[in-house]
């Protein structure tokens, strides 16, 4: 065991400070080929960097080559999304009744809400729109529409089995509420051997069954598991120490959307003192009179936070609705695969570049080469219609994102707009380096398949290929 902890630590200071000692001075292809051999191990690496106006290549190696691209995916769909869509698109959630309300506020048959896959709809956006309805009783049933999309809730090849309980897991469908998502929090019991506390935040929404022991701190790791039963409830346990000090945080997916539906609907209506005469149903929706809508944000704003934090929902979501908006049909990753496709082939992507089976880069079924994703970048960059809106999307090294963490030298960092990808396993990092006093400027992908390092080593070795190539543009 010490064997092994001792060569994980010489690989990953290896890879952190290679760039500081053995490779000044060299040449910088063979600068990079050290970096990846430093890792210890037969990885799998794609790179490209590409001159934005020359159009000429810095360096590649294995740019045609396919990878999994992990989150580095939603690129892709914020580009089809902004052609296809517009950057003012705007998701509609509509409230329909069958009748006008009353002057005393009574509704006589079903009210119907269409959902349209709005990946920032909120249970306060549902509380809200029947307030405003100024419903005070229905005298039908009360219909959910959720038929805009299939009723597939992940797409082939995605998260596996232990992934599937937490929030960035979470189902895509017509059905958005908070995310599809719940929260708890845990903190050990003052009596050792009992149960950790747990206070959930919405407890008909999400159920748990709690065998979490508080045991005394040891050396041996005291893990928590989580276990999915049905109906939107979990198992929680193992063991938590008791010298924790803050509650920990446990959010946790909502794999029956009907369900999450049912039981928001059920809350608002009690909180309001809306009687409702029938039943909750899931149907197509009933009547033609729209009572209220709520729109979301434009989509300009709505892909910042998708590229910054990485939401899966919301790219998964906008990659369905894509196919939706096309043919009128059900939405589904399969007719989106097709949509997008065209898209980006009548853009001029090679079409044996990339291909895709989701929106969100969840699917290990997704390939893409480093080319493909600096093509993508080079006519994004150049699009009079959506570059400004489509780099703007996309953060900086240092900020408050996905690239918070991440290590380059610090004269780079405002310059470089990237979008990280991650699954066990597999990484990729894709963007641009604008520098805003003049200079050259370059699109860029790198992809690591098939490897065995930690996440921080992996991306300690993005950040070390990154500045090589970028030491080397600014080299006298």
């Amino acid at each position: 065991m010490f064997e092994f902890i001792k060569r994980s630590f010489l690989v990953y200071f290896s890879i952190v400070s290679f760039s500081a000692m053995g490779s000044v001075g060299l040449p910088l292809n063979q600068k990079i080929q050290e970096l990846i051999k430093a890792t210890g191990q037969d990885i799998n690496v794609g790179i490209y960097f590409r001159n934005l106006d020359s159009k000429k290549d810095k360096y590649q190696f294995h740019k045609n080559r396919k990878f999994v691209p992990a989150s580095t995916t939603k690129l892709f769909t914020a580009y089809a999304a902004l052609h296809y869509l517009g950057a003012d698109f705007q998701y509609q959630t509509n409230l329909i009744a069958e009748h006008p309300v009353s002057k005393a506020g009574v509704l006589e048959g079903d009210l119907s809400i269409k959902f349209a896959g709005d990946p920032t709809f909120t249970y306060a956006d549902l509380e809200h729109m029947l307030k405003e309805s100024a419903i005070s009783k229905i005298q039908g049933d009360f219909i959910i529409d959720a038929n805009i999309f299939d009723d597939r809730t992940s797409s082939p090849g995605s998260f596996t089995w232990d992934d599937q309980p937490f929030c960035y897991a979470a189902p895509t469908s017509a059905v958005i509420i908070d995310n599809n998502c719940s929260e708890a929090k845990m903190w050990p019991s003052n009596s050792m051997g009992k149960k950790a506390e747990l206070e959930i935040a919405s407890p008909d929404i999400l159920h748990i069954d709690n065998s979490v022991n508080t045991v005394r701190p040891t050396q041996t790791p005291c893990p928590y598991k989580s276990k999915y039963l049905k109906d939107n409830s979990y198992s929680v346990y193992g063991c938590l120490f008791n010298d924790t000090k803050s509650p920990i945080r446990l959010n946790f997916a909502l794999p029956d959307n009907k369900l999450m539906a049912e039981n928001y609907v059920k809350r608002a209506l009690h909180k309001l003192g809306v009687p409702l005469t029938g039943h909750i149903k899931f149907s197509k929706s009933s009547g033609n009179k729209i009572l209220y809508t709520h729109k979301s944000v434009e989509l300009r704003e709505l892909l910042v936070p998708v590229m910054h934090d990485s939401l899966n929902l919301a790219s998964a979501s906008l990659f369905k609705y894509l196919s939706y908006k096309n043919n009128g049909k059900q939405g589904s990753d399969e007719n989106s695969e097709i949509i997008v496709r065209d898209i980006l082939l009548a853009h001029g992507l090679d079409k044996d570049s990339f291909s895709l089976k989701d929106g969100s880069g969840a699917s290990r079924y997704n390939l893409a080469s480093p080319k493909a994703l600096v093509d993508l970048l080079d006519i994004a960059y150049h699009s009079k219609k959506i570059s400004k809106d489509f780099i703007a999307t996309l953060p900086s090294y240092g900020s408050d994102s996905t690239l918070k963490s991440r290590n380059v030298d610090l004269k780079y960092n405002q310059n470089i707009h990237a979008k990280t990808g991650m699954l066990r396993n597999i990484a990729s990092l894709s963007g641009y380096y604008l520098p805003k006093e003049s200079g050259q400027k370059y699109a860029f992908a790198i992809m690591v398949n098939n490897h065995f390092l930690s996440s921080q080593q992996v991306k300690d070795l993005e950040d070390q290929i990154l500045c090589a190539v970028l030491d080397s543009i600014h080299a006298k």
